[in-house]
């Protein structure tokens, strides 16, 4: 919060090239698989067009900085589950005595994998053979295209992994392993000593967290929303100037009251993608439509602020992601959480705003796909953990019923336990340390 006097971040955040580049960077769909509904600009909150708006103070490119990073950590939450997911872990020596370094036997959460390196009888070097097994407790499909890509590290030091590509449809629970199809591009192109590790490449398919709806800061959930909205130290010295030069018979702060968290969710500030809502009066936000009360505690080590997450991803990974969330490194406290079933499918971008009917105005009834009132928000919480031992505990869900054990339909009409998931939390931002 203190005075910015290095002209080089006001030329960094007032360049688009730079500034949005921030944002590109954890956004990148084909990287991380991960899609935004209807891109990561409808999403996110960023300011458009610095370059065309005042110099920023030092209070905005705070701000703006702030909101970059927190919404960074929040996307890094999804990567993080996505991460753990694709990654198998080796089969024990016990458990498969036949193990040996060119020769091992991997498992993730949805596949078995047994890996041989085969010499070939033509002398022109190794072949990669392998068998296949589904070992969830449904059927699963092994990629858009129908193949499902490994990512194959032929040694401890790795940093360019082998592409082990599987071709099939799908493979039922319980079926036995299925073997590999020989392929030309099994062929190895140098000497291995071990199979390392193995990666699962997730495609929108098959990955478990599939698109990021909604990403608000500063929102409150039904239980936290009596709590009032704070301002930083550092804004709090503006808002008393303000207070002092209206009294004083300057410019007047009076103005429409803004939603009492002060946060529409997502899209540019003032631009097309927020969820809209009452004009904020100037003392609610700065001159480039930067929320200032955006906390509800403030001390001279950490700021709190309230946060949600709307997410489409796999039921079996809800634990995931409510564990991913409060071990950010925002060190997020889980306030409540709640999941209705997604009925689209995959590769379908449901408009926001769809969905069952929202909840009371005046109250938050849920970031769901719409909030005070509109069409979309999903009503009450539910979850395994609402109403139980830990019901009203920090990662306890909302009135519920649990798991019903629907699940939607696919674009290619195969059985995905697919829902929408609306997750909250208080955020802690720590200041940093002054010897």
């Amino acid at each position: 919060g203190g005075t910015i006097v290095d002209d080089s971040h006001r030329s960094f955040i007032r360049n688009s090239d730079s500034y949005l580049k921030e944002y590109e960077k954890f956004t990148d769909e084909k990287k991380h698989v991960v899609q935004f509904n209807g891109g990561w600009q409808s999403v996110l909150k960023f300011v458009p067009g610095w370059d065309q708006r005042p110099v920023p103070d030092s209070e905005e490119i705070w701000l703006a900085f702030e909101d970059l990073w927190v919404q960074r950590e929040l996307v890094r939450v999804v990567h993080d589950v996505n991460k753990s997911a694709a990654l198998f872990k080796e089969v024990s020596k016990e458990e498969f005595p036949e193990s040996k370094p060119r020769h091992k036997r991997f498992r993730n959460r949805f596949w078995e994998v047994e890996l041989k390196v085969v010499e070939q009888a033509d002398g022109k070097g190794d072949m990669l053979e392998g068998t296949i097994k589904n070992v969830s407790n449904r059927i699963q499909v092994l990629g858009r295209k129908n193949e499902l890509q490994l990512n194959v590290f032929l040694d401890a030091n790795d940093e360019f992994p082998f592409v082990f590509v599987i071709e099939g449809d799908y493979l039922n629970a319980g079926d036995p392993a299925r073997k590999v199809k020989p392929l030309a591009k099994h062929r190895l192109t140098r000497q291995v000593t071990e199979l390392a590790r193995v990666e699962q490449v997730f495609d929108t398919l098959t990955v478990p967290v599939w698109r990021i709806d909604r990403v608000a800061m500063g929102y409150a959930s039904n239980r936290t929303n009596p709590l009032p909205a704070k301002p930083s130290t550092f804004t709090k010295k503006i808002l008393d100037d303000l207070a002092a030069n209206a009294t004083s018979g300057g410019t007047s702060t009076t103005g429409a009251a803004g939603n009492p968290m002060g946060e529409e969710g997502g899209g540019s500030i003032g631009g097309v993608g927020g969820f809209g809502g009452a004009s904020a009066s100037p003392t609610e936000r700065t001159a480039t439509g930067l929320m200032r009360n955006r906390y509800v505690a403030v001390t001279n080590q950490v700021r709190r602020m309230q946060v949600g997450l709307v997410l489409v991803l796999d039921q079996a990974f809800l634990p995931d992601v409510l564990e991913a969330f409060a071990n950010s490194k925002l060190r997020v406290q889980n306030t409540q959480y709640h999941w209705k079933r997604f009925r689209a499918g995959r590769g379908v971008s449901a408009p926001l705003g769809s969905g069952t009917p929202g909840g009371t105005p005046g109250i938050n009834p849920g970031l769901g796909s719409g909030l005070e009132g509109e069409p979309g928000g999903s009503p009450g919480g539910s979850g395994p953990m609402g109403f139980g031992p830990m019901g009203f505990g920090p990662m306890g869900g909302g009135f519920g019923s649990g798991f019903s054990g629907n699940v939607a339909q696919n674009t290619e009409g195969l059985s995905v336990s697919m829902i929408e998931l609306s997750v909250y939390g208080i955020a802690s931002l720590y200041e940093k340390y002054n010897p």
